[in-house]
């Protein structure tokens, strides 16, 4: 765990020498542009043989940093130096076992010309009881890209966790306020800021449950990815499970005193998942029912069946725990929290809301296919299905078109009686979306059709 007190000076000298004198930055983004993602350790990839041809003393350090591998003290020393080892031991950061210096469950990621030490993923946390408390996703990345970058901003950093959104945005801020509940947050949150040689006086770290430690404070944003995954009454996913059977439990205190703290034209930023029905998320309700002046801008990045969520979050809940026979047990328990109140998707959602002084305005932009799970499918008329090949088949509309499939796609289709999508839900759910896409590539070619 990172210690209360770190060093300045040698976080500082450890930072610099990442950046500058070794390749780490480069071979993280190749490493990711594996993935399309910033999780590039997820999963049981093998990357020997990627890391085979680089200089043994830089993938001591990918090892080391990214994969959060344990390595040989004397091999260490001679990667990063003597100096440099002694700061991580100090600092909590790793812990040695006898010739062996091994990362306390933390990575070190470059994004966007800083340094961020994170827990990783739970599947690959060292200990009995996987819980991860500092997070980094690319839900995170994606609402920084979404931010309108202006110099001389007063910025909050609500949730700050590892401080991901404030110090992506540090450059352009005159002042940040890094807002955050726990104190072993706080303490790797300082690391951050240390290793990436912040201006210690444009910088705030204030502990405080949300707004209660706030003062008067105005700012000309506020940046927040809150808590949001459902849990069941009586269940536990840490920290991304705070919010409630909906979520939405500390989205709505948020929601209830943001306004309060921005200036005239400021900017609430909000990245979360929601869960929802077939037309919106339940989160654009709470933000009509709390603002009755300025725009909300609402992007729905995408729309997921429930059920894949509550399958998610039923394997994270029974891996952290180190129970993985309750998985069963536990996606029963979110579907019926589902079913009860009536949902059947879940969004992916990013909120900018602006302080107008107008009456209120709400933008919603749909980046997704909006196929109902109520439909249901069966082949075009005058489409005859033929032989081709081994194990394949031609679907042939009566005109010059032709699709030909494999014998997975023709039991999907079956002799052309109508099918519904719903039965594609509970026969197969995480495969739902792939065979969504199968089906539209089929219409698109007239040789199905939505009924």
């Amino acid at each position: 765990m990172i210690a209360k007190h770190v060093d300045i000076n040698k976080a500082t000298e450890f930072g610099k020498f990442i950046k500058e004198k070794t390749s780490y930055e480069f071979v993280y983004k190749s490493l990711a542009g594996i993935f399309n993602g910033v999780d590039p350790w997820i999963g049981s990839f093998d990357f020997s043989y990627v890391l085979e041809t680089i200089d043994d003393t830089e993938r001591t350090i990918v090892s080391f940093f990214l994969l959060g591998n344990s390595s040989n003290a004397g091999k260490l020393e001679a990667a990063i130096g003597k100096n440099n080892l002694s700061f991580l031991l100090e600092s909590g950061y790793a812990i040695q076992r006898g010739v062996e210096i091994e990362p306390d469950n933390y990575v070190l990621l470059p994004i966007m010309g800083k340094l961020f030490i994170v827990n990783p993923p739970y599947r690959r946390m060292k200990s009995d009881k996987k819980i991860p408390i500092l997070y980094v996703g690319s839900d995170s990345l994606k609402l920084i890209s979404y931010v309108n970058k202006r110099h001389d901003l007063k910025v909050m950093d609500l949730c700050s966790g590892a401080g991901i959104l404030g110090l992506s945005l540090i450059d352009f801020c005159s002042s940040v306020d890094f807002v955050e509940l726990r104190e072993d947050v706080i303490n790797a949150l300082y690391f951050n800021l240390y290793i990436n040689d912040v201006e210690m006086d444009k910088v705030n770290v204030i502990q405080s449950d949300l707004f209660d430690n706030i003062k008067d404070n105005r700012y000309d944003y506020i940046l927040n990815n809150p808590p949001f995954v459902p849990v069941p009454d009586g269940e536990f996913l840490p920290d991304c499970g705070a919010g409630g059977e909906d979520g939405l439990l500390l989205v709505r205190r948020i929601l209830e005193k943001a306004d309060q703290y921005l200036n005239p034209n400021g900017r609430l930023y909000m990245v979360l998942e929601s869960i929802g029905n077939f037309e919106k998320p339940v989160v654009i309700e709470e933000f009509e029912r709390y603002f009755r002046q300025g725009i909300v801008n609402v992007a729905l990045l995408n729309r997921q069946i429930i059920e894949a969520q509550a399958m998610v979050s039923a394997r994270a809940s029974s891996q952290m725990h180190n129970n993985p026979q309750r998985e069963r047990e536990l996606y029963e328990k979110w579907m019926n929290m589902f079913h009860v109140q009536n949902v059947s998707y879940v969004y992916p959602t990013m909120i900018e809301y602006v302080k107008t002084g107008t009456p209120l305005r709400v933008n919603i932009v749909n980046n997704y296919e909006k196929e109902n799970r109520d439909l249901c499918f069966s082949l075009a008329e005058n489409v005859k299905i033929e032989p081709f090949d081994k194990r394949m088949f031609r679907l042939k509309n009566g005109s010059d078109r032709s699709v030909v499939i494999d014998e997975e796609v023709r039991e999907l289709i079956g002799n052309g009686e109508p099918k519904a999508f719903e039965d594609l839900i509970r026969n197969d759910y995480m495969n739902y979306f792939n065979k969504l896409k199968l089906l539209q590539y089929l219409q698109q070619h007239d040789v199905i059709r939505f009924i």
